[in-house]
C-alpha cells in the first residue's frame, strides 16, 4: 500500500479513524518538519517536538471521533493549528517567550500562509455549493446570470436576447438570485 494514498483528506481520515499504520506513517513524515520549524521559533527544547506531535495527533484523532473536525478546513491545516496551540501552551509554562526577529517573521508568515490556506480553503468551499446550485435553477436564470455577470451583458440586451421587456429580466434576476440565495443558505 502506498503512502500516496493518505494525500486525499478523505482517506487519511478514514486512516486515521482505522487506525492504520500507514496513515500514521504518512502525517509523522509529512507533518512532524512542519511541527519542527515551529518549535525552533519559540525557546522550547526540540525533545519536545515528538511530545507535541503525538499529543497534536491523539487531540486530532478524538476531534475526529467525536465530529469536532467539521472538515471545513485540510486535515493539515486543522492539525498544525491543534499543534501550535499545544506550542504556545509549553511556551508559556517555560519563562518568558522570546522570538529573534527572524523568527517572529517566519512566525507571522506561516500564520497568514495558514490563515489564507483556510480562506481559501473556505472559498473553494463556498464556489462549489453555488456552482452545484446554479446548476439546479431554471434554464432562463441562468441565461440571465451567465450573460449578466460572465458576459457583461445590459438589462436591454439580454431582453432582446431572450424575448422579454427589461423590466421583466430585472424582476425575473431578483426572483433567480433569491432562489438562489435560498438554495445556498437553506
Amino acid at each position: 500500500m502506498k503512502l500516496t494514498k493518505y494525500m486525499n483528506d478523505d482517506a487519511l481520515v478514514t486512516g486515521l479513524l482505522n487506525e492504520e499504520s500507514l496513515a500514521f506513517k504518512y502525517m509523522y513524515d509529512n507533518f512532524k518538519p512542519m511541527i519542527i520549524k515551529i518549535v525552533q521559533g519559540f525557546k522550547i527544547s526540540n525533545d519536545y517536538v515528538d511530545d507535541i506531535f503525538q499529543d497534536g495527533l491523539i487531540i486530532l484523532i478524538k476531534n475526529l471521533r467525536n465530529g469536532k473536525f467539521s472538515r471545513q478546513s485540510k486535515v493539515s491545516t486543522y492539525f498544525y493549528g491543534i499543534c501550535k496551540n499545544l506550542i504556545f501552551q509549553k511556551s508559556s509554562k517555560k519563562t518568558e517567550l522570546s522570538l529573534s526577529t527572524d523568527q517572529e517573521f517566519l512566525l507571522n508568515q506561516m500564520t497568514e500562509d495558514l490563515s489564507e490556506m483556510e480562506g481559501l480553503v473556505q472559498k473553494e468551499h463556498e464556489y462549489s455549493l453555488l456552482e452545484k446550485a446554479i446548476n439546479q435553477i431554471s434554464e432562463d436564470c441562468q441565461k440571465i446570470f451567465k450573460g449578466f455577470y460572465y458576459q457583461k451583458k445590459s438589462m436591454n440586451d439580454l431582453a432582446q436576447e431572450l424575448g422579454y421587456t427589461s423590466a421583466f429580466v430585472r424582476v425575473k434576476k431578483n426572483r433567480c438570485m433569491n432562489h438562489l440565495k435560498k438554495m445556498i443558505h437553506g
